[in-house]
């Protein structure tokens, strides 16, 4: 049930925001970021697309955002670098660890789709909690 539910969620934009077991429609994921998929049908295999391309944005913005933040710690010493470099660690192993879980059992498209949502929410979900790093002047 959960492999052809996941794959009806991820491959239907007109579904509600919120989804069972947390998985994020492309409709969500499209709120967070309407431009990146632009252009693209949600249609059929667009979901598909469309959710490659917030991977590849929310990734991008990340790495930006993480040399931003590193800059601006390595003016307060290396044990402030080091301590960000721990946590920003710890997030990476949560990332890959959450989402291998919601993809067990999972086959082919509904494999793909689900990982590829998993991947951008939590990468918007980062971006959100380290906007404001680092946290003191």
């Amino acid at each position: 049930m959960r492999k052809i539910l996941a794959f009806v969620l991820l491959g239907n934009a007109s579904l509600a925001l919120a989804a069972p077991d947390d998985i994020p429609t492309v409709n969500y994921l499209e709120k967070l970021q309407p431009t990146v998929c632009e252009g693209i049908s949600l249609e059929y295999w667009g979901a598909s697309e469309c959710l490659n391309k917030m991977v590849g944005d929310s990734e991008q913005q990340l790495k930006v955002r993480l040399i931003e933040i590193r800059k601006t710690l390595d003016d307060y010493g290396s044990n402030y670098r080091a301590a960000f470099d721990a946590e920003q660690a710890s997030w990476e192993k949560y990332k890959k660890d959450h989402c291998a879980y919601k993809v067990t059992e999972m086959e082919r498209q509904a494999y793909s789709d689900t990982l590829s949502s998993c991947l951008a929410t939590e990468n918007y979900r980062r971006l959100d909690t380290i906007r404001h790093e680092p946290s003191f002047p």
